[in-house]
């Protein structure tokens, strides 16, 4: 695994240097928001890897969020719980803790997916989220994060894949 930045962050940001005001500018979808209740089915225990501010964190489901980056676990909304702060690829539970873990749009964050993945597997039944690249072409625009961006989610879509 690649080291933290002095935030925490793991990967290829630093949260603690582009997330300001994060929480302010990211709302969840409620289209989104229904996949992914629908994916966790009956689950009641869910880690959230990646968990950021809490976009899509159930409040009726008892959630163990792990974010490493301190901003943005600084942004979590206070009806949320707090996030654990670890990464993907050393995460602090035993095998099979959860009923569920999951993950929101933040594999490409990770600096070891293919250590992260595997992970994450073993601690609940895997639920992932990813963006295909279309869509991140939309939402980011041929701006200069754009590339590495749509270059990432590709990357996420082949770990996902094959996990």
């Amino acid at each position: 695994m690649k080291g933290r930045t002095p935030d925490g962050s793991a990967g290829d940001v630093d949260h603690g240097s582009v997330s300001q005001g994060y929480a302010d500018h990211r709302k969840p979808d409620d289209r989104i928001a229904a996949r992914i209740r629908q994916a966790l089915g009956d689950a009641r225990t869910v880690v959230n890897v990646g968990a950021g501010a809490g976009s899509y964190e159930a409040t009726t489901l008892d959630v163990t969020a792990v974010e490493p980056s301190a901003s943005m676990r600084a942004q979590r909304p206070a009806h949320l719980s707090r996030a654990v702060d670890a990464v993907a690829e050393q995460l602090p539970f035993a095998d099979d803790s959860f009923d569920a873990a999951m993950t929101t749009f933040s594999v490409h964050r990770w600096s070891d997916p293919a250590a992260g993945l595997p992970r994450q597997r073993r601690l609940g039944q895997a639920v992932r989220f990813t963006a295909r690249t279309a869509l991140l072409r939309r939402f980011v625009g041929d701006g200069p994060l754009g590339p590495r961006l749509r270059r990432r989610a590709r990357d996420e879509a082949q770990y996902t894949s094959r996990t």
